[in-house]
């Protein structure tokens, strides 16, 4: 994992800020749920290359390039096709990350949320690997709806590197707000071992994506 350029703020992908993507962002956030969200809109072609983009630290890859996962870099070549994922999970927070016992409402409001969409291979994204987990210290982002009026999104409290999401303080390591060498390095085995004063963050990054994984030694 390596730190990557923050995406541009105002130059948003047309798809994630439509009349149609805004209807259902609404729908979704006056039901508090996230079902109806459709992966279109935040999956779509222009989303998709943007992000093949941003994770090489490019504006526009040339043909004969590929895009990475933001966690482990694996390159498609390498892997299954790479997948537009959510940073903060937009259907529900694992229960391992709650009380154990329950599983927490997920961040529906940020599911076209610009700054929250991340692409990552299928290995870190899996069910059993990242999926619905999102550890933080303190207190959990209060839901809000940012479509404000009409065919009208109000983004000021729903960008990452802003508050109130940066109250959470995310345990796990975002490459486009953390410096991911101020937490991870390699042994001398190539074995990914956390340092640093905050080590405890990037050994559950490493825990829940697995980034010490047979394919990536």
């Amino acid at each position: 994992m390596i730190h990557l350029r923050m995406k541009e703020r105002e130059l948003l992908p047309n798809y994630i800020i439509s009349a149609g993507a805004l209807r259902q962002l609404n729908r979704t956030c006056l039901s508090s749920s996230a079902k109806y969200i459709n992966s279109t809109y935040y999956a779509s072609d222009d989303v998709y290359l943007l992000l093949r983009a941003y994770s090489v630290n490019k504006a526009v890859l040339q043909a004969n390039e590929s895009g990475k996962c933001y966690y482990c870099e694996s390159k498609t070549e390498y892997s299954s096709k790479l997948q537009v994922e959510h940073y903060r999970p937009k259907a529900m927070v694992d229960k391992l990350d709650h009380d154990g016992i329950n599983t927490l409402p997920g961040y529906y409001w940020l599911a076209l949320e610009w700054s929250n969409l991340l692409l990552s291979c299928s290995n870190c994204n899996k069910r059993d690997a990242k999926g619905f987990r999102f550890p933080i210290l303190g207190q959990r982002a209060m839901p809000i709806n940012p479509v404000t009026l009409p065919n009208h999104l109000d983004r000021s409290q729903c960008l990452a590197s802003g508050n109130p999401l940066l109250l959470e303080l995310p345990v796990l390591l975002n490459p486009e707000i953390d410096h991911p060498e101020e937490f991870l390095r390699f042994d001398d085995k190539g074995v990914l071992v956390s340092h640093g004063a905050n080590a405890f963050r990037a050994d559950q990054t490493i825990t829940i994506l697995k980034l010490n994984r047979d394919l990536l030694l």
